[in-house]
């Protein structure tokens, strides 16, 4: 393989709880089946909070691009602004929670997931 270029701009964002939140899915095992990640970027409108869940399988890394956040993991908190970084290892439950201005960040995940 000589490596995988992409767009993201190409990518058409998916709206998720009525448009509060969305994912623009940038690589996944559909779109290029030899990648050993998955990774999408999503974007919360202010003051938005998703759905406590796990991963049974998969670790998931978030990296923050834009505003601020908090991630649950556990019982812990992560305060997330530009350029911090949180890894939550599989079977952990996990909760995403923008600030005032919305949170920007990508989300890394090993193996691979199909969005």
């Amino acid at each position: 393989m000589s490596g995988i270029r992409i767009d993201c701009r190409e990518s058409s964002p998916v709206g998720l709880d009525g448009g509060n939140r969305e994912v623009r899915v940038i690589l996944d095992v559909e779109s290029h089946p030899e990648a050993a990640v998955s990774l999408g970027r999503y974007q919360f409108k202010p003051l938005v909070t998703g759905p406590r869940h796990r991963h049974e399988v998969e670790t998931e890394v978030y990296y923050c691009l834009e505003g601020s956040g908090t991630v649950v993991v556990g019982e812990t908190v992560h305060h997330m602004t530009p350029g911090v970084t949180v890894c939550i290892p599989p079977k952990n439950d996990h909760q995403t929670t923008s600030g005032e201005a919305g949170f920007v960040f990508l989300a890394f995940f090993s193996p691979p997931i199909k969005f």
